[in-house]
């Protein structure tokens, strides 16, 4: 009893703030409207109202990811983002609308002052045939204007940036590696321009034609709500989802069909590899795994910094939602960062580093003997976040631990344990000495058993772990780029743009790091 009470508490007050809501709205946009139109200069003051409006939203779309995850040594590190970001939100959320409003009166009134009453300013009496025949035409194709965006579902993907995300990934990468580009008889394409065969199916990448190794391609399954465990939607807020030669893996699992006397059929849209992996680098978005909030996602949805995708699962929804109303339902979503998971035919996926930012878990679920992983997110002060996330999540998931060992443990670093052992550091503090390019320790081994193994799975494997980390060996221009640059290394990944110094430095390091670890 207590708890229906407490529900329909809740109800009443969430339809009273609505209601004041939409007052509020109202008429603060009819207010704005009739201080527009009685102003001195009507074009002056319209404009100077639009300039603010979009110096705002260009404001918010370039800070807002800085703010969403300032870099770890920053004082905004300590603030209660979320929170800030919703008090920031709220607010954008109402000015939008009162917008809106501003835009409905404008068409209603035909840009006009109201008439009629004895006041000048309130519409009474009888409105005359025109005016009537008007407002119907204006009401009526807002209705087909709104049935139509719900109804065509590519636009709720194609609105977003995630296109234009992987479209660059596409040529950055995809094109580096097709030879059309190269071919002497073909038109030269600049860098920056799409070629027809840069991208490709999946199908057609998995296969033996391809001789490059078998990427697994890692996405997130926004999840904050729905049927699914409360470890899920309580932390998590997300589940791994993985492209790979043998079709779409959730949680592990193929996301197939299955019935009886037939083959299994494969579900869901198929993508090219090129959306793949844009979807799975795009870090940026209103749904991001555990670290999703209401604050970050009314911020982000506002500033359209939305790079997730809505995918067609082939599953049926277990939740009705009106045709008409399929664009605006996953939008309201988004907005509200309500993210139902595999209750509905669509899922919101983002960057798999939402759920696992290492790549190692997947590696681990298929037990490889020997993994090598470059630990690259922004660590200035190694403190090891996402290598600590990994073993947490191997340990509640596989029952794997991890433990620290020496190259001479592992039979696949036996041979050369004696030349390379001076690279690897006793323990995870070796690393974290200042100041850098003291010594050469880069790297960690680690052994992860198993606690059940079926009968054809190894109980042990190693996971060779390295450390973006200044080394002795390194020539003085790293050392000058550091002295300039004090978290190089670890410089935040929210810097997209490398310029030559930049690049360079990091190319070297790593270079040098993967000769010395892995000697020809």
């Amino acid at each position: 009893f207590r708890a229906k009470i407490s529900r329909g508490l809740s109800r009443a007050l969430i339809v009273t703030l609505g209601l004041l809501g939409v007052a509020t709205i109202e008429s603060a946009g009819q207010t704005l409207y009739l201080w527009m139109i009685t102003a001195e200069s009507q074009s002056v003051t319209v404009m100077s109202v639009a300039a603010a409006v979009l110096a705002l939203a260009s404001a918010i779309r370039q800070f807002a990811p800085m703010l969403a995850q300032p870099g770890k040594e920053s004082w905004l590190s300590k603030l209660p983002m979320n929170v800030l970001l919703g008090a920031i939100g709220i607010p954008l959320l109402l000015l939008l609308l009162v917008a809106w409003q501003v835009v409905a009166t404008t068409v209603f009134f035909q840009g006009q002052l109201p008439v009629g009453g004895a006041n000048g300013l309130l519409i009474t009496g009888a409105i005359e045939d025109a005016q009537r025949h008007y407002h119907l035409a204006v009401i009526l194709f807002c209705l087909f204007g709104t049935v139509a965006a719900g109804m065509f579902l590519g636009f709720i993907n194609l609105s977003s940036l995630q296109t234009m995300y992987s479209a660059r990934i596409t040529r950055a990468y995809l094109g580096a590696s097709n030879a059309n580009r190269f071919n002497q008889s073909a038109i030269q394409l600049r860098v920056t321009e799409p070629h027809v065969n840069d991208d490709f199916s999946r199908s057609a990448y998995y296969t033996n034609n391809h001789l490059g190794p078998a990427h697994i391609i890692n996405v997130t399954i926004n999840a904050t709500t729905g049927s699914g465990d409360q470890l899920t939607q309580r932390d998590r807020q997300g589940i791994p989802m993985a492209i790979t030669p043998a079709g779409v893996l959730v949680n592990g699992v193929p996301w197939k069909k299955t019935v009886a006397g037939q083959p299994d059929q494969a579900l869901g849209a198929e993508l090219t590899i090129g959306q793949w992996v844009g979807i799975s680098g795009a870090a940026f978005s209103t749904g991001i795994g555990r670290g999703t909030g209401l604050g970050t996602a009314l911020v982000f949805g506002l500033a359209n910094i939305r790079l997730g995708w809505w995918w067609d699962s082939g599953q049926p929804a277990r939740e009705y939602v009106w045709p008409m109303w399929r664009n605006q339902t996953f939008l309201d979503r988004e907005f509200r960062a309500h993210f139902v998971g595999q209750d509905d035919s669509h899922w919101y996926l983002s960057d798999g580093g939402h759920y696992e930012n290492t790549g190692v878990l997947e590696l681990l679920r298929r037990r490889v003997g020997f993994i090598v992983c470059c630990d690259c997110g922004a660590d200035p002060k190694y403190t090891y976040e996402d290598i600590a996330n990994l073993m947490r999540l191997a340990r509640i998931d596989f029952g794997a631990e991890f433990a620290l060992i020496s190259p001479d443990k592992a039979p696949v670093l036996a041979t050369h344990a004696a030349e390379i052992d001076r690279y690897f550091a006793n323990d995870e503090d070796d690393l974290a000495e200042r100041p850098q390019g003291k010594n050469n320790k880069c790297a960690l081994l680690y052994r992860v058993t198993f606690a059940t193994s079926d009968a054809n799975q190894p109980t042990e494997c190693f996971v060779l772990m390295l450390k973006p980390r200044l080394i002795q060996d390194a020539p003085l221009d790293l050392f000058e780029y550091q002295i300039k640059n004090p978290n190089f290394p670890q410089q935040t990944t929210f810097d997209q743009f490398f310029d030559e110094a930049q690049w360079e430095s990091y190319r070297k390091l790593g270079a040098m790091i993967g000769s010395r670890i892995f000697p020809s």
